[in-house]
C-alpha cells in the first residue's frame, strides 16, 4: 500500500530503509579520526554539502566517475555532471541545506560519517511539492575513496521521519531525534 499520494513506495519499504540507516549509523560511530587529514576530508565534505550555492566545494572532492546513491530515495547518480545537477536541484529545493558532522573516520580507501541534515523545503523535490517546512534528520554516509577523491557515497537516513516532518506522511508518534549515543567505553 502506498504511504503517500506523492510516493509510490510502501510504508514497509520506507521503514526498512530507515532501519538500515539506523543500524549503519550505530556502527559508523565506532571510530573517530583524530584531527588528521581524514577528519579534514570529512569537514570539507560537510562544508561542501552545507554550501550548495557554491557547488565547486563539493565537486572538488569527487572523482570524475563519482557514484552518489541516496538509499532512502532509491536513486543513484553517476558522473560529475549528473552529480552537479543533483546539487543544483537540492540547492533549489532546500537552499539552507546543512550538514552537522557528529562523528566519522577515513582511511585512504574508505570513510564513514554520522551527521545531522537540516533545512527548509522551499522548493519542489521530485517526490514532494514544496511545503515550506523545516526538517532535521540523523544520517550516515559510507564512502569509497581513490586518490583523496570520492568515487562513491552511499547515504542512509530515515525517509519516514523526513516525509513526516515535511507533511508528506501523516503525523506519527516518532521518538525524539537525539544525538548519537555514547560509544563503547562510555565516551561520547
Amino acid at each position: 500500500m502506498p504511504i503517500s499520494p506523492f510516493l509510490r513506495v510502501s510504508r514497509r519499504a520506507v521503514l526498512s530503509v530507515g532501519a538500515m540507516g539506523a543500524a549503519l549509523a550505530a556502527t559508523g560511530s565506532q571510530t573517530r579520526a583524530a584531527g588528521g587529514a581524514e577528519s579534514k576530508f570529512l569537514a570539507r565534505w560537510a562544508d561542501g554539502w552545507s554550501t550548495l550555492g557554491d557547488p565547486q566545494k563539493l565537486l572538488a572532492l569527487v572523482a570524475a566517475d563519482v557514484v552518489y546513491e541516496d538509499v532512502a530515495v532509491g536513486d543513484t547518480v553517476r558522473g560529475v555532471e549528473p552529480f552537479r545537477g543533483l546539487l543544483a536541484e537540492a540547492a533549489k529545493a532546500i537552499p539552507d541545506f546543512r550538514v552537522e558532522l557528529f562523528d566519522g573516520f577515513a582511511t585512504e580507501t574508505m570513510a564513514a560519517a554520522e551527521y545531522a541534515i537540516t533545512g527548509t523545503q522551499t522548493g519542489d523535490l521530485p517526490y514532494l511539492k514544496a511545503t515550506g517546512k523545516p526538517f532535521r534528520l540523523r544520517a550516515a554516509s559510507v564512502f569509497v575513496l581513490d586518490n583523496e577523491k570520492i568515487r562513491r557515497e552511499s547515504r542512509y537516513y530515515d525517509m519516514a521521519r523526513f516525509l513526516t516532518q515535511l507533511g508528506g506522511l501523516p503525523p506519527a508518534d516518532l521518538p525524539p531525534l537525539g544525538t548519537p549515543a555514547a560509544r563503547p567505553g562510555g565516551r561520547s
